[in-house]
């Protein structure tokens, strides 16, 4: 008899928890699938590791004509990159003809903005996910971007440090050294090239600080100093300049020998420095 009621217990028990399964589910919604619930998730994805596929190359140009469609072409040579992008920043001869000849999408700028203000047009139209930035006078060597952009991941800034012994006069070489200690002592750590402008980044990271970015020529500058002041990882590349028999090429120092341009540069990078300075008093 005890086993019979033990019995029916145990019945009633799994009778009761099969009816309540039942009624638990006829309430509740259909499950959605796995894949169904992943579709809904943020789409949002980012790569630690930035390759030429994964990079924008912005080249900002102001008359560049003589130059700009060797420098597009040295750096297709270079890599597979996202796209090759000129900024022509209201130039006066056919830059933005030779560049788009070369391969290049080109932004055109209906005037002169400046330096600054062509990188920022670049950045904006940018779809990589990484942007390097290459000046358009061809001081720079292609096979060093591929360099560059290897770096970025490990790092957020990844700037191309010439070397003092391409510095083409030593006017330049005395102003930018003075420029380089001043930012170090700073920031607290060494600065070995403050205005280059041959330099990677992600482009989200870019993007936070264009509203501080100038439209002159203290662009490298000012992105320097807020990387640094963000807590950012910054390294220094070394690099070369370009140079025929151990002088700057015909390229580059066409671009070396307009002196005003470069004395613009340091005061616009000082300046920037004596703002940075009047934040943190």
């Amino acid at each position: 008899m005890r086993y019979r009621i033990l019995a029916a217990s145990a019945a009633i028990t799994v009778l009761a928890t099969a009816c309540a399964a039942s009624s638990c589910t006829s309430k509740r919604p259909p499950v959605r699938t796995s894949r169904r619930r992943t579709c809904l998730l943020p789409a949002r994805r980012t790569t630690d590791v930035a390759t030429p596929e994964l990079t924008s190359v912005v080249i900002p140009a102001f008359n560049e004509g003589p130059a700009v469609a060797e420098v597009v072409r040295a750096l297709a040579g270079a890599g597979r990159w996202h796209e090759i992008i000129v900024v022509d920043d209201g130039s006066a001869d056919d830059t933005a003809e030779r560049a788009r000849a070369a391969g290049a999408t080109v932004v055109r700028h209906p005037y002169n903005k400046g330096n600054g203000a062509a990188v920022k047009s670049g950045i904006r139209h940018a779809a990589g996910e990484f942007v390097l930035i290459v000046d358009g006078d061809g001081q720079h060597r292609a096979a060093d971007a591929a360099r560059i952009v290897a770096r970025l991941g490990e790092y957020d800034l990844v700037i191309g440090a010439r070397s003092t012994g391409t510095q083409a006069t030593h006017a330049r070489l005395m102003g930018n050294a003075a420029l380089n200690w001043l930012a170090g002592y700073l920031t607290g750590r060494t600065i070995p090239d403050l205005t280059s402008g041959f330099r990677g980044a992600r482009r989200s990271q870019l993007r936070e600080f264009l509203h501080l970015l100038p439209n002159g020529f203290s662009t490298p500058t000012t992105t320097t100093l807020a990387f640094i002041k963000a807590g950012y990882n910054v390294r220094f590349e070394p690099i070369e300049e370009r140079t025929v028999d151990g002088e700057p090429s015909l390229l580059a120092r066409a671009a070396h020998e307009r002196g005003t341009i470069h004395v613009r540069a340091c005061f616009d990078g000082a300046g920037r420095i004596t703002r940075f300075v009047w934040w943190h008093l």
